[in-house]
């Protein structure tokens, strides 16, 4: 099995406004990126600092079987045009994302999976885990911290669903017993 690569535009601020710029232009990226936020394909990073700025341009590429998160393509300060972007796995995509689908309109994206994702709906109350993936309770609270479910005894693994939890689109719910590993050992609902 060969190793995969990621390539990451990193800023951080000093004393002065820093700009790093990462482009990405008439290339061919393929087998790009794993599957974790850290070592995702193609990422534009801002570290610290609120005036850092890290830009960038992907355009007339070929972008192919990569591990790719959704933000590196939300268009704000990173520009992406006129590629062919197919076989992708995507996290954090949102099909209902008006900059996600502006990014999506000026390439041609085919074959692209989603990745897993998860999200909180406070105004239905429910927590939607969605996609290519398994998820535990502790990665749901830890992407959606305010989303109503409560590790309400850690000691003994007791959680507190107080929301509706939808599983959608071949995402799996992984709830094991500390037995063999992992972090349940019981799940309570709040029915109201």
């Amino acid at each position: 099995m060969g190793a995969r690569l990621s390539g990451r535009a990193r800023a951080r601020r000093g004393d002065l406004l820093q700009i790093s710029t990462l482009n990405v232009i008439n290339s061919d990226i393929g087998f790009f990126g794993t599957a974790s936020s850290d070592t995702y394909g193609l990422t534009w990073q801002v570290v610290s600092g609120r005036d850092a700025v890290v830009r960038g341009v992907v355009s007339g590429s070929h972008i192919h079987d990569c591990q790719m998160g959704v933000s590196t393509r939300d268009g704000n300060d990173v520009v992406w045009s006129n590629n062919v972007v197919e076989g992708n796995t995507l996290y954090g995509y949102n099909p209902y994302d008006p900059a996600q689908k502006s990014v999506i309109g000026k390439n041609s994206v085919s074959n692209d999976n989603s990745g897993l994702v998860i999200r909180w709906a406070s105004t239905t109350q429910r927590i939607y885990v969605s996609g290519r993936g398994s998820a535990t309770l502790a990665n749901i609270k830890n992407t959606v911290p305010t989303a109503p479910l409560t590790l309400v005894d850690p000691t003994n693994k007791i959680w507190l669903l107080s929301a509706d939890l939808y599983v959608t689109d071949g995402a799996h719910l992984q709830i094991y017993g500390p037995g063999i590993g992992g972090d349940v050992k019981e799940l309570r609902l709040n029915c109201d």
